[in-house]
């Protein structure tokens, strides 16, 4: 059986990861810059130091007011802006350089610079054609591909644990897992539980229903429409459950937010009341 952990609204662990990663460019880019005898070096190591600490900063402020939480609500749009953001500065960045490089070729005796080696045309056009074709374009297709792929398939970008396999008691209870020795996330928080086949899926779902006493539904998911699948054995709460899981469900499909409002959408819908 396997078991996923999914978000629960707080902030993400790769806010924590992307800070002591930003904090360790810091130190790397002091390191450089005190042990440099290059002054050119030394003034990009300082640019790269002012921009981890820029973007720590901004890291820290926005975690502290709640800004990098995860919305299990919402789709996953804070990579798509930050891509956004990047393909905005790279595209004026390789125009720009564009620009410079099509007027040295058209004015050569204004825009050859010989005391600054670095501006002539041998430099400047690779930074034009990596900074358009790889940085401009690459951004542009990686944000497109995230905002195209979650709204067509109605899902968020993966943001839960997938681990496995476990048992019941380790997936269930954290400390069967501790006893155990499992150092796993999952282990004891599982939210969803994964198995194998129909058959171990009919089992767990047979004893959860007859010796715990759980309420059920029965929902096929990945056709065009909602499918409701029940046993011939299941009462009418069963059969009525199935049906509002299977509305929850196509309404989450087709706008990408779930139901908030049960009455409000009872009301919308007049047609469709059970």
């Amino acid at each position: 059986m396997a078991a996923i952990d999914g978000p629960k609204g707080t902030a993400t662990s790769g806010a924590g990861l992307l800070a002591g990663l930003l904090g360790l460019g810091v130190f790397l880019t002091i390191f450089m810059a005190s042990r440099t005898h290059d002054p050119r070096f030394m003034v990009h190591a300082y640019i790269f130091m002012a921009a981890f600490t820029a973007a720590l900063a901004v890291l820290v402020i926005g975690s502290s007011a709640g800004r990098f939480v995860q919305s299990e609500d919402r789709y996953e749009d804070g990579a798509i802006r930050a891509g956004v953001i990047a393909s905005l500065f790279w595209g004026v960045v390789g125009m720009l350089v564009g620009v410079v490089i099509a007027s040295q070729l058209s004015w050569p005796n204004l825009f050859y610079f010989p005391e600054f080696g670095w501006l002539n045309f041998g430099r400047l056009r690779p930074l034009h054609t990596s900074g358009v074709i790889f940085a401009f374009g690459g951004n542009v297709l990686i944000a497109t591909s995230f905002y195209v792929v979650q709204r067509t398939s109605k899902a968020r970008l993966a943001g839960g644990i997938v681990d496995g396999p476990l048992a019941m008691d380790n997936a269930m209870n954290l400390e069967a897992a501790m006893a155990k020795g499992l150092d796993l996330r999952v282990a004891g928080h599982a939210d969803v539980l994964i198995v194998p086949n129909i058959e171990a899926g009919n089992m767990l779902a047979k004893d959860l229903i007859f010796v715990s006493g759980a309420a059920s539904a029965g929902l096929v998911v990945g056709a065009s429409v909602p499918i409701i699948l029940t046993s011939r054995s299941d009462d009418a709460a069963v059969r009525v459950a199935s049906c509002a899981v299977a509305l929850a469900y196509d309404v989450w499909r087709r706008t990408g937010r779930p139901i908030m409002d049960w009455a409000a959408l009872a009301e919308a819908q007049p047609s469709q009341k059970a």
